[in-house]
């Protein structure tokens, strides 16, 4: 009996702690409510994503919070500032991103950290034009009732290729 007593109290814990996470198809079991928040983050990253492609900084910028910081696959920080000032002035120009796998959501209250897959074709002035898978993760924080990125990192899959 201890055995099977150990075995049920360890199920318990461990399904209490694992966070909840949502892949595209959504988590049914936890509400219609938080499916839907779930589901308009990942319109927003997507908006975000065509904003940066269209170099519509307005767009972009109201997705971003005045404190972000992104680290690019070079590992450089950009502040909200310099990374929208560079995608306005076409020193950042982003032919095209696209998403290439779900982009997963974990949500935590006010808090939201998504992880997606994506083929960025850039071109950077001063570097050149690079195509590259990435996988990106970005930290949302919804603020006065509206989501707006925090945080981001990119990450290039396998070394960056030569610029052309």
């Amino acid at each position: 009996m201890p055995l099977v007593r150990s075995t049920l109290v360890t199920a318990v814990v461990a399904a209490l702690l694992l966070p909840t996470v949502e892949t595209a198809k959504g988590d049914h079991s936890k509400g219609a409510g938080k499916s839907r928040q779930v589901e308009r983050l990942r319109q927003i990253e997507q908006k975000r994503l065509q904003a940066l492609v269209d170099a519509d900084v307005d767009v972009a910028g109201s997705l971003i919070a005045d404190d972000y910081e992104g680290i690019n696959p070079l590992g450089e920080i950009l502040t909200r500032d310099v990374f929208l000032g560079a995608v306005g002035s076409g020193a950042i120009d982003f032919l095209s991103d696209e998403v290439t796998s779900p982009i997963r959501v974990r949500r935590h209250g006010n808090s939201a950290v998504l992880r997606y897959r994506h083929t960025i074709d850039i071109q950077v002035a001063g570097i050149g034009h690079l195509t590259h898978p990435a996988w990106t993760t970005a930290l949302y924080e919804r603020r006065k009732g509206n989501w707006q990125i925090v945080w981001e990192q990119t990450g290039a899959i396998g070394p960056l290729p030569p610029p052309s």
